[in-house]
């Protein structure tokens, strides 16, 4: 699934839904690990709820052709080849 911040429109992915912030004030808070479309790094850490009122879940198409095309930057491919 790719995700949109509603502020700015930049696209994410998520990389760990699972994770659990330790550090001392905050352990045991869920959080969401993820980073932008066609980058490894960096990578971001927001509160779970935090995460979900800033970014909103892209259409099952807008994400297929997000995510073909992030697969498909090595091999020189674009979405429409695809997604035919």
């Amino acid at each position: 699934m790719i995700f949109k911040n509603k502020k700015t429109s930049k696209k994410y992915v998520i990389v760990d839904y699972h994770a659990i912030d330790a550090t001392n004030i905050r352990e045991g808070t869920p959080v969401v690990i993820y980073r932008a479309i066609g980058s490894r790094q960096p990578v971001f850490v927001r509160d779970k709820d935090e995460f979900h009122e800033k970014f909103e879940i892209l259409s099952e198409r807008e994400s297929e052709m997000l995510d073909f095309a992030e697969r498909s930057n090595k091999n020189g491919e674009t979405p429409q080849d695809g997604l035919a």
